[in-house]
């Protein structure tokens, strides 16, 4: 049965994860691949080293996956942030993190 990532990944329990992503209807996995229609890949969590990392370098690489929004990008270009605009990044680079 289906269940939401957040429910699935508990860091206290183990910080290593086991994922499988499958082809549909048997197609090839780019036309070559360990296995033809799906791939295993082992990751690890560092959550240490990304509490470790500023709020500066945790937005950059959010941007390196994602186009980002007004107030990462103004935080990046070293806008000035209201106290209320702070507030809210503050939120978004938590759950980046």
């Amino acid at each position: 049965m289906p269940m939401a990532r957040k429910r699935q990944v508990s860091l206290s329990d183990t910080k290593y994860y086991h994922c499988i992503s499958r082809c549909v209807r048997r197609a090839f996995l780019c036309g070559y691949a360990v296995m033809s229609n799906h791939t295993h890949i082992v990751l690890y969590v560092g959550d240490k080293k990304a509490q470790r990392l500023s709020d500066k370098a945790i937005v950059l690489r959010w941007h390196k996956l994602f186009k980002g929004n007004w107030l990462t990008h103004k935080f990046i270009n070293g806008g000035e942030l209201s106290a209320s605009e702070y507030s809210m990044l503050a939120a978004d680079i938590a759950e980046f993190r």
